[in-house]
């Protein structure tokens, strides 16, 4: 897919464009409510050239799961808790600003968070 290009926006969408075709975007996630509501400040592609998916996260706390093709709502999503505070304590979200896989690893990943940490997390836990 070397003629396709995905981006995230401040308004909390991904998009995702085709360089042959024109230089607005071919295909935008919606206003899903499993979606983001803050800004997306990293986004990832994972998986095999055949088969992947569209990894992003954001300070709201929330990392998504999307496929492409099917940016009506996101395949999957994970509210990102740290396990140190009460479950209902505010305190517990990870505002993520970055996220990695190692290469090849399409299931463990780090976070980069507002509160300077990383964090080690699984997708299918």
């Amino acid at each position: 897919m070397p003629n396709i290009v995905f981006g995230a926006s401040y308004s909390g969408y991904v998009m995702m464009w085709d360089v042959r075709v024109k230089n607005t975007p071919i295909e935008k996630t919606c206003a899903a409510k499993n979606g983001h509501n803050h800004p997306i400040y990293s986004l990832t592609v994972v998986g095999s050239p055949n088969a992947h998916n569209i990894i992003s996260v954001s300070n709201d706390g929330r990392l998504c799961m999307w496929s492409p093709g099917m940016f009506n709502e996101p395949k999957k999503y994970i509210d990102l808790r740290n396990n140190l505070y009460q479950d209902n304590d505010p305190l517990c979200n990870i505002n993520a600003h970055c996220i990695a896989f190692a290469k090849g690893e399409t299931n463990t990943f780090f976070l980069g968070s507002e509160d300077y940490n990383i964090y080690r997390s699984e997708l299918h836990s």
